[in-house]
């Protein structure tokens, strides 16, 4: 229950500080000089705003890590999720722990109109193939400083302008699916993360994912080691 009360840790802290912020006097209508009242009090004013903001982005995120760890526990996923016609994907676990995760996708590109049936599209890959690994092994890896990397295989496209950016790729899909359930978030304490292009004509998604201090090196051989598929 690390996960949870880290979660609980945050929400505490963010609800002391807007505390102390309500806790400070009101502008004082009678002050010698209004402008520099009014100028702390739009300071404290957004300093409250910023706060609330990050208040409701880490209840967000422990509404969403608390279901999907509840699911994974009492295997309550959406039945489509086991139809391997839908989400044929795949994990694999290595006796140091590396767990491997095949998609047969190419991890999408950037795009402020990324819908929501994409989003639910790539956690139903992610949360299939971890289903399957734990139905499989009887456990799923769970790590403290994690390192997370993916390996995009994708056609680079006919010209030379269309090769596509690695950083252009939209790398939260799958650390949003993983944190919660393979470590406990994805702020700096507990991850680091890298995405690597391979041009292919073959379309699919390999996700490493392992302990940073013993795996970073192997992780980051197999990435430079990745060719394209053969046909």
């Amino acid at each position: 229950m690390e996960t949870v009360k880290l979660l609980m840790d945050k929400i505490k802290a963010l609800l002391k500080e807007l505390k102390q912020y309500t806790e400070y006097s009101e502008i004082d209508s009678e002050a010698k000089d209004k402008k520099v009242s009014l100028e702390k009090q739009l300071k404290i004013f957004e300093a409250m705003y910023f706060c609330t903001c990050i208040l409701r982005n880490t209840l967000a995120s422990a509404i969403d890590s608390l279901q999907l760890i509840v699911q994974l526990k009492n295997s309550t996923f959406p039945d489509e999720w086991a139809d391997e016609t839908i989400y044929n994907s795949n994990a694999e676990l290595y006796q140091n722990g590396l767990v491997v995760i095949c998609i047969p996708e190419d991890l999408p590109k950037y795009s402020r109109e990324l819908n929501l049936s994409c989003k639910k599209r790539w956690q139903g890959y992610v949360y299939s193939a971890l289903k399957k690994l734990k139905a499989e092994t009887g456990t799923l890896p769970h790590h403290t400083n994690a390192i997370v990397a993916m390996e995009v295989h994708s056609p680079a496209g006919a010209m030379e302008s269309c090769k596509w950016d690695t950083s252009n790729r939209t790398y939260n899909l799958v650390i949003n699916a993983l944190k919660g359930l393979m470590f406990p978030d994805d702020n700096a304490l507990h991850l680091t993360f890298t995405v690597a292009g391979v041009f292919d004509e073959q379309r699919y998604t390999k996700i490493y994912i392992g302990e940073f201090a013993g795996h970073s090196g192997l992780i980051l051989q197999k990435l430079y080691e990745a060719k394209p598929s053969k046909s």
